[in-house]
């Protein structure tokens, strides 16, 4: 043992780390991290170990963590773990796993079994759908496409071909894919301020032909003050 390992040691005596929860597992790394910087601990292994005694075994199974134990970077492998498992949404998840690059088949295999089990992802053909369809678009309109990953599939679909034709200048096609208003064939269109805020935006400037002018928004024009 190197004589930094052994000051790290005793810097680590009386450490004190919250208790694990999976509800709110960023918030636990950042004390965690505030913890070791306190203590001036910076050893990879001696993170790993203090965060190890704080997870429960139902946690340590379920993320696989066995797995870390001969990692060259065994905590920073640990926080990558844990934050797929529990942190990110089920198209996050999804768009985690066709990135993730497999070294190893073995860890691989937990890697993106982990990503995604069925209780994160419950509906993976959804999730996988949404994520091929933002594959088809450029990195700028990928990135104003993803505001709308919550809404249901169809309303999706409208959203990211209305982005596409506004970005490309073609005339949006919302309403020809699909007609949610009462009038026959009238056009449905994103109003600018769902289009610049997706399913964020708190009013609507169209609400009678924007997909998602009844979607708990307010009429534009109930309201003077903007976004």
């Amino acid at each position: 043992m190197s004589d930094d390992e052994i000051d790290e040691m005793v810097c680590g005596i009386g450490l004190k780390l919250p208790t694990f929860s999976t509800k709110s597992t960023e918030r636990w790394f950042q004390c965690c991290e505030a913890a070791f910087r306190l203590k001036k601990i910076t050893s990879s292994n001696t993170k790993y170990d203090h965060c190890l005694s704080k997870i429960d075994p139902e946690t340590f199974d379920d993320v696989c963590l066995t797995d870390l134990e001969n990692s060259e970077d065994p905590y920073g492998d640990f926080k990558e773990a844990v934050l797929s498992r529990y942190s990110l949404s089920p198209e996050d998840r999804v768009e985690a796993a066709l990135a993730y690059e497999v070294d190893d088949i073995r860890s691989g295999y937990q890697r993106i079994k982990s990503l995604l089990d069925k209780s994160r992802v419950p509906d993976l053909h959804v999730a996988l759908t949404k994520e091929l369809l933002l594959r088809s678009l450029t990195d700028t309109q990928r990135a104003t496409a993803r505001a709308f990953n919550s809404l249901k599939i169809e309303d999706f679909v409208k959203a990211i071909d209305d982005i596409r034709r506004r970005s490309t200048g073609q005339k949006p096609a919302g309403a020809e894919i699909t007609a949610i208003g009462s009038e026959k064939g009238k056009k449905n269109r994103i109003c600018r301020l769902h289009f610049k805020f997706g399913v964020k935006a708190t009013r609507c400037e169209q609400p009678k032909t924007c997909p998602f002018g009844n979607k708990n928004t307010t009429p534009a024009n109930s309201n003077p003050s903007s976004n």
